[in-house]
C-alpha cells in the first residue's frame, strides 16, 4: 500500500509541472507567427534581353537572400509597366532554387513590348507584391543582316573591305563571311550607330572572274541568321617574273599579297635564298627558304636578289603601283622598276639627284654591269620587273 501511494504522488506532480510550462510554449508560437509575416526583400537588377529570335526574351536578376526562400514568381504584362504584381499575369512559379536567377520567356510576338517582374516567396507564402522601380520591359526583336559593301555586280581588284550589318540585335553576335562557299572567315566588330562588321579580302589571291560572298551571324543564344549572297567580279593586273638558274635581281611591279620574303620564296620554284640590300652596311642580308630567321618585309620599289636552282617563272596578280618613295643613302642602293614603259640607265641616273652610276645584274656573266652617268658605257635598258643598283653621292 505504501508503494502505490508513492507512485500516485509522482504522477500528480508531473501534471503540475507540465501545466506550469504550457503558457511559455504558447507565447513562443505567437512570436514565431509574427516573424513569418515579413516578406523577402524585393528582387533587384532585373533585366530582360531579346534573344533576336523574334519570340524569346531572357530574364536575369540578383538572387534572393531570404533565409526561408521557397520559390520565385515571374510576372508578365503586355500593356503597362508593372508596379504591383496583383495586376500582372503569373507566368512561372516553379523555380525553387534561389541560385537559379535566369528564365527564358518564349512564345512572344515580334516587335511587341512586354513588361516583367520577379518576386521571391518564402516558406510561409509571404511575397512583396510592390515592385515599383524593380520591374523591367523589353521589345522583342528578330535579327536580320545584310552585306552593305560591296554591292552585287561591282568589279574589284586588290584589297577590298567587306562590310556586314546586323540589325535589331541587343546581343553582339559572331559574324563571318565566306568566299565562294569556302571556309568561314571571322569579321571584326566595328560598332558605331550602324552596327558594322568588317573583313579585309585580298582579291589577288583569287582568279579573275565572278565570286560569291556569303555572311552569317550567330549570337550567344544560338540564334543564327544568313545574309543574302552577293556576286562580284574580280579583275586584277598580272605580270610574269622570269627566273634563270643562279642569282636574279628583280622587283615586284604590282601590289601583291606577298608581304614577307618567306611567302615569295615559297612560290618561286626551286628558290633557296632571297636577299635584301642593306645600304648602311653596303651588303646583302639573306632569308633562307623555309626558315624563320630574317623573314624581312617586302617593299614596293625595291630590288631583291633571288637564287633559284632551275629556270622558272612566277605569275603575279595584283594592282598597279601608282607611286612610292624610296630613301637613298650615300653609296649604292637597290631599287626596282615597276613602270609599264622601259627606260635607259642614263635617263634614270639623270632623274636621281647626285646619282653617278647605275648597275644591273647580268645573269649570263654572273656579275654586275655598271653604267657611269654622262657616258655611253653600258647604257642598258631597264624594263618592268627589273631590280637595279644606283650610286648616289648625297
Amino acid at each position: 500500500m505504501d508503494k502505490d501511494r508513492s507512485l500516485t504522488v509522482i504522477f500528480v506532480s508531473s501534471l503540475v509541472i507540465l501545466l506550469a510550462f504550457s503558457p511559455t510554449i504558447s507565447s513562443s508560437s505567437d512570436i514565431k507567427s509574427v516573424k513569418e509575416t515579413t516578406p523577402p526583400d524585393p528582387i533587384t537588377e532585373l533585366s530582360a534581353t531579346s534573344t533576336g529570335s523574334g519570340s524569346d526574351v531572357e530574364l536575369n536578376w540578383t538572387p534572393s537572400n531570404a533565409p526561408d526562400f521557397a520559390h520565385y514568381n515571374i510576372y508578365q504584362n503586355d500593356t503597362d509597366e508593372i508596379k504591383n504584381v496583383t495586376h500582372a499575369t503569373l507566368i512561372n512559379n516553379s523555380i525553387t532554387y534561389n541560385s537559379t536567377h535566369t528564365y527564358m520567356v518564349t512564345g512572344l510576338k515580334c516587335d511587341n513590348t512586354y513588361y516583367f517582374a520577379v518576386t521571391a516567396v518564402d516558406a510561409s507564402g509571404n511575397e512583396n507584391k510592390n515592385v515599383t522601380g524593380t520591374s523591367t520591359s523589353v521589345t522583342v526583336r528578330n535579327i536580320t543582316m545584310d552585306i552593305t559593301y560591296p554591292t552585287s555586280g561591282e568589279t574589284f581588284s586588290g584589297n577590298i573591305t567587306v562590310q556586314v550589318r546586323v540589325n535589331n540585335s541587343a546581343v553582339t553576335p559572331q559574324v563571318n563571311i565566306s568566299i565562294d562557299k569556302g571556309q568561314w572567315l571571322e569579321c571584326e566588330y566595328i560598332g558605331g550607330l550602324v552596327r558594322r562588321w568588317e573583313h579585309s579580302w585580298d582579291t589577288t589571291l583569287e582568279t579573275d572572274g565572278e565570286h560569291t560572298i556569303d555572311a552569317t551571324a550567330t549570337n550567344k543564344y544560338g540564334v543564327t541568321r544568313n545574309a543574302e549572297s552577293i556576286t562580284v567580279n574580280v579583275t586584277n593586273q598580272h605580270f610574269t617574273l622570269q627566273f634563270n638558274p643562279g642569282w636574279n635581281l628583280v622587283t615586284l611591279p604590282l601590289n601583291t599579297h606577298y608581304k614577307h620574303a618567306g611567302g615569295l620564296a615559297n612560290d618561286v620554284e626551286n628558290c633557296t635564298h632571297i636577299g635584301k640590300w642593306d645600304s648602311s652596311a653596303q651588303e646583302f642580308e639573306f632569308y633562307v627558304k623555309k626558315t624563320d630567321a630574317n623573314n624581312f618585309t617586302l617593299q614596293n620599289g625595291i630590288g631583291y636578289i633571288v637564287y633559284t636552282n632551275t629556270s622558272s617563272q612566277l605569275v603575279l596578280s595584283g594592282t598597279n603601283i601608282t607611286s612610292t618613295t624610296i630613301d637613298l643613302s650615300i653609296s649604292w642602293n637597290s631599287i626596282g622598276w615597276y613602270n609599264f614603259t622601259s627606260t635607259k640607265a642614263e635617263d634614270l641616273a639623270q632623274n636621281i639627284i647626285n646619282c653617278s652610276a647605275v648597275a644591273y645584274w647580268n645573269v649570263t656573266l654572273g656579275r654586275f654591269v655598271t653604267h657611269p652617268i654622262n657616258t655611253d658605257i653600258s647604257d642598258f635598258v631597264i624594263e618592268r620587273g627589273m631590280g637595279v643598283f644606283v650610286y648616289v653621292k648625297t
